[in-house]
């Protein structure tokens, strides 16, 4: 470590306030500067010329991460996504779009959404695994998820599951059930860059309010967050 100079400052004298701000925080040009005090060390400075250990690291200062899922077959019923202002009938165009008339539709997922703190700028990697199907024998009904940042749909991280069932014998309501749990599987990732604070990231579901339609069925095995801050 470099020999540190603590600056003086003579009664009656002007100070040079550029001299004296880099004696205290301008290490990288001032080998004598307090900086040295401050963090600024280098491999010289370390224990046997190593490199930074884990154990000279805050814990969750420089990456961390959490993750959630949900356990339970989580149904959602066609009233449940219901429109006050409009009737929509959901078509791939109207809901794979960012679509103002749709998006407030979306329920969130348990299990499917989480919470997250950022001590400062990060770059964060979210990752999920996701079931659903439903009940339909109609073959334009679809089933769809979405990913939500912060409240904000993500351009191009929506997926539908197609119909599940076949379509009803004559005098029969339903048809026969096909594979609704297995109707689709998404398992999705996406990266973003997130400022210092609060955030959240679920995936939303959007089923179509028909006859045809009755029950969309979920699980959510995990959504999860890995976060590394981005140096200031």
């Amino acid at each position: 470590m470099a020999s540190v100079n603590i600056p003086t400052f003579v009664d009656g004298d002007v100070a040079d306030a550029t001299e004296v701000s880099k004696a205290f925080y301008d290490g990288a040009t001032t080998a004598t500067s307090m900086e040295e005090l401050n963090g600024n060390l280098t491999r010289p400075n370390m224990p046997n010329n190593k490199l930074v250990t884990r154990e000279m690291v805050r814990r969750r200062h420089l990456a961390g991460g959490r993750g959630v899922s949900g356990t339970a077959n989580l149904d959602y019923f066609e009233e449940w996504f219901d429109s006050t202002t409009t009737n929509i009938e959901l078509d791939d165009d109207a809901a794979l779009d960012n679509n103002s008339q749709t998006l407030h539709l979306y329920r969130p997922i348990p299990g499917g959404c989480i919470q997250f703190d950022l001590g400062g700028e990060a770059n964060v990697a979210l990752t999920w695994t996701i079931l659903w199907g439903n009940d339909s024998y109609d073959g334009n009904a679809a089933t769809f998820v979405r990913l939500f940042i912060n409240g904000l749909p993500i351009d191009d991280q929506v997926r539908l599951a197609p119909r599940g069932s076949t379509t009803p014998a004559i005098g029969k309501q339903h048809g026969q059930v096909l594979v609704p749990s297995r109707a689709r599987f998404w398992c999705g990732h996406h990266a973003v860059n997130l400022s210092r604070g609060s955030h959240s990231a679920s995936l939303r579901i959007l089923g179509e309010k028909s006859s045809v339609t009755r029950q969309n069925r979920v699980w959510a095995r995990s959504m999860r967050h890995f976060y590394f801050h981005t140096p200031e």
